[in-house]
């Protein structure tokens, strides 16, 4: 195996503190969870645990219903998810097979087992099955024992603190419909301190994705900017907006960015609003929220790529497991290349990788049908699946059938105007 040790810790007097003090520490986004055992702790429950700790919901359609199932799952999310910390509460009460089967999922994303133990020492049982597995699976004498094993005291020292509770945002204030050259001169006359403060973050996270855009693209494709594709970036960052102000400052953002790498963009502001009753919902991390909800890797990849790229079934279909950038910064659709929102990449990784246990190559389809994976999914079908995702979640997707041959369009692309210029079109 990869791992080449596991933390162990006592918590000698089962204290609510050590729960709490590891419960701080699961952040999805900063790879870490912490799974919180239920006796009786069997292979299947453990499993259901360490998915429900990702943010599963077994209520969604396509749980896993049986045991292979679940923890091939559970292994797919954690390495799509990125998960470097695995913090097991009450981990005494795992038998030896539970206990094998979490080493190699961890294993297998490359995670770092804690597993917290109430007691005043580790099971000698757990302890050495740890040994035998990890460092000596041929029970050689001399070698000694690489697991660590640590005392958590009933004091919460040091403890993280809890996250402050996110308000609700309070209503934006009206923008002025100034182009990206004098817009944030015209918002720092018109606001007070506190709502310019959010209109420069907003701007400033447009700028940002857009950089990242162009820099993959200069970089890893040696190519300039093409129009096609940065109307593409462009759906993508409006996507990512709960409203039209918010999408208003990050799109003169990327106005900004894009200006500086010669691609002259106008966005009249007036069009986000018209343009806003007829949109899917954003791809922001509420609707991540309840995309990660669902354990089956084609659902949660088949909305995110939806939202990110407000295209229906007829051009997803399309989509293969190449047209997914290496970390899912990226998806290439109908010539376009959109960006996904950070908090929102694992759940396309996921598929990617589950795709690729099932033995398809990077020219594959990135959604297969059900009952021949060697075959694309029909438009129908994938038709389905975003009426599924439609009803499950409440939230909007594009459900068009119409004519395939149309070209793809986003909510503001004909009322933005793109001109190359000559740095970007040499």
């Amino acid at each position: 195996m990869l791992l080449d040790q596991v933390r162990v810790i006592l918590d000698t007097n089962d204290t609510p503190a050590c729960a709490r003090w590891f419960g701080r520490r699961h952040d999805l986004d900063r790879g870490r969870i912490t799974v919180r055992i239920t006796p009786p702790a069997t292979q299947r429950s453990v499993a259901r645990d360490v998915l429900r700790s990702l943010g599963k919901r077994f209520s969604m359609p396509e749980s896993p219903a049986q045991l292979a199932d679940a923890w091939s799952l559970a292994a797919i999310w954690l390495d799509a998810e990125h998960v470097r910390d695995v913090f097991v509460l009450r981990a005494h009460l795992l038998d030896e097979q539970a206990t094998l089967q979490l080493l190699a999922a961890c294993d297998t994303a490359h995670a770092l087992p804690w597993l917290i133990i109430a007691g005043t020492e580790a099971p000698p049982a757990l302890m050495e099955l740890l040994d035998q597995v990890l460092l000596n699976p041929f029970h050689e004498p001399g070698i000694a024992s690489r697991v660590r094993s640590f005392e958590q005291t009933a004091g919460e020292e040091g403890a993280p603190r809890p996250r402050p509770r996110a308000r609700r945002d309070r209503p934006w204030p009206p923008l002025p419909d100034d182009e990206f050259w004098s817009f944030r001169a015209s918002c720092a006359d018109l606001l007070d301190d506190e709502d310019f403060r959010r209109l420069d973050a907003e701007m400033f996270t447009g700028r940002m994705i857009a950089l990242e855009w162009i820099e993959r693209r200069t970089e890893q494709t040696r190519c300039h900017l093409a129009i096609n594709d940065i109307h593409g970036l462009l759906a993508g960052i409006y996507a990512s907006a709960t409203s039209a102000p918010q999408a208003l400052a990050r799109l003169r953002g990327a106005q900004i960015a894009l200006f500086l790498c010669g691609a002259l963009v106008y966005i009249p502001a007036a069009a986000l609003t018209a343009a806003a009753a007829a949109n899917p919902a954003p791809l922001d991390r509420a609707a991540t929220e309840l995309l990660r909800a669902f354990s089956a890797t084609r659902l949660a990849a088949a909305g995110v790529l939806s939202l990110a790229s407000a295209q229906p079934a007829r051009r997803l279909l399309t989509v293969n497991l190449q047209s997914v950038s290496h970390d899912a910064e990226e998806v290439s659709l109908d010539g376009r290349s959109y960006p996904i929102a950070f908090h929102a990449r694992a759940m396309l990784r996921a598929h990617v990788l589950a795709r690729a246990r099932e033995g398809a190559k990077p020219d594959d389809a990135l959604f297969a049908d059900p009952h021949d994976r060697r075959e694309r999914i029909s438009v129908n079908a994938l038709h389905g699946v975003i009426a599924r995702l439609c009803r499950t979640t409440g939230l909007a997707f594009n459900a068009d059938l119409g004519d395939r041959h149309l070209t793809p369009r986003w909510p503001l692309e004909d009322h933005v105007t793109i001109e190359l210029l000559e740095s970007a079109s040499r």
